[in-house]
């Protein structure tokens, strides 16, 4: 029962505020197949971010949200998806967050996901220094929290 409460707070109650909606993953890859220009793909998930900053930015300042609690926004959202997933966090005061993603929907999905969490940090948060790779089916970022975001 906990984790049915803990799952609902931490994820459902805030999603649909935002937008977001259940499709199955096979939709997602026959239009992303569709699509042949990368970059129309970036474009794509830039006016995605930017509609989900504004929606972002109302819960921040509603709810004061830091870094971390968007780390832990994105962390609830890669479990609901299903994707097994790692993330490590070092460095001496706990700062560097490392997450390696693992998905099976190809690289236009990685580029997808890699240039919707790149925007969000940098519309939400002001943040540049993220670093990303990518696979077919891996999207690996790393982000240094310790700094002052504003």
């Amino acid at each position: 029962m906990t984790q049915i409460a803990k799952k609902h707070t931490e994820w459902y109650v805030n999603a649909s505020e935002i937008g977001f909606i259940s499709v199955r993953k096979i939709l997602i890859m026959k239009l992303l197949d569709e699509i042949r220009d990368d970059q129309k793909i970036k474009e794509i998930a830039r006016e995605v971010a930017r509609g989900s900053s504004d929606s972002s930015l109302s819960l921040r300042e509603k709810y004061n949200i830091s870094i971390e609690s968007a780390l832990d926004f994105i962390e609830s959202w890669i479990k609901e998806a299903g994707y097994p997933y790692v993330h490590d966090i070092s460095g001496v005061d706990y700062n560097i967050h490392h997450f390696v993603i693992y998905q099976d929907m190809g690289l236009k999905w990685s580029l997808y996901l890699s240039e919707i969490f790149r925007n969000l940090f940098e519309e939400l948060f002001n943040v540049t220094k993220v670093h990303f790779n990518m696979t077919d089916n891996t999207v690996v970022f790393t982000i240094d929290t310790g700094q002052d975001w504003g």
